[in-house]
């Protein structure tokens, strides 16, 4: 129901233009026409609304024509923009709990922190989103997904579905797990930070989000990016160093601290 009366709104003013531009169109043609040919006189009352009519019809026929394209204003789609949050785009962290604490390359976590907005005067509903990285090319494997958490302005955690207002913002986390190569051992993993650029690579990420409209129409949009992994190298070699494990730092060309 709101839809057809933003839609109804938006038809009436766009009619009213159009005939006002009408009227004084023909209005402003049809009075210099008479004060130059027919000195001043007056015209009877009756062309008046004649006038008005015929641009009302017309108006109408072109208000109607004008929306039949897909990208009139009267159809416009949900479009929302999906951003990591600069300056403070993703964390990470070294598990360290009692199993962990001694294990040289524990497993980490990783949030990464975005903000969704919605681009244009529509309601919408975010119904799910979903992320995924591409860690083929680097020693590290991002495998555990728990999922996105949602924010409002004051911090209050939303479930989903989510109701995003006119221009709306939220704010999103998405959590995962990182551990290291699946294939690589110790040894193996801290050899690989001779060659960080090679062996530890920007990684790839995609946030994907699905939304709908107030027709109940369903709508997918998606982010792509890249994230860095060298903080998360750094934790691990500072780890090593207060631990003392000479082997991997030896291994990684590490001086101990």
């Amino acid at each position: 129901m709101n839809q057809v009366i933003v839609n109804l709104w938006l038809y009436i003013k766009q009619l009213t233009k159009k005939w006002i531009f009408l009227l004084v169109y023909y209005f402003s043609l049809i009075g210099i026409f008479y004060l130059v040919k027919l000195l001043k006189r007056e015209l009877p009352s009756w062309m008046y609304w004649t006038f008005a009519l015929v641009g009302l019809f017309w108006a109408s026929y072109k208000t109607y024509k004008d929306k039949i394209p897909a990208n009139s204003i009267l159809e416009k789609k949900p479009n929302i923009l999906i951003q990591l949050i600069e300056g403070n785009s993703y964390t990470y962290s070294l598990l360290e709990d009692e199993e962990t604490k001694k294990e040289a390359v524990p497993d980490a976590f990783i949030v990464l922190h975005s903000r969704i907005s919605n681009q244009e005067k529509l309601e919408i509903d975010i119904l799910a989103l979903d992320l995924r990285y591409d860690s083929t090319r680097s020693s590290l494997y991002f495998d555990e997904y728990y999922g996105a958490h949602l924010y409002d302005a004051v911090g209050q955690k939303i479930n989903f579905p989510v109701h995003l207002n006119k221009q709306g913002i939220y704010l999103c986390d998405f959590k995962n797990r990182v551990s290291k190569s699946p294939s690589l051992n110790d040894a193996q993993f801290a050899s690989r930070f001779v060659n960080i650029n090679k062996e530890f690579p920007d990684i790839k990420v995609e946030i994907e989000a699905e939304v709908r409209d107030l027709k109940g129409s369903l709508h997918n949009f998606s982010f792509q990016g890249e994230i860095s992994t060298r903080s998360l190298v750094e934790l691990f070699i500072n780890k090593w160093q207060k631990d003392g494990k000479m082997d991997l730092l030896n291994l990684a060309h590490i001086e101990k601290k």
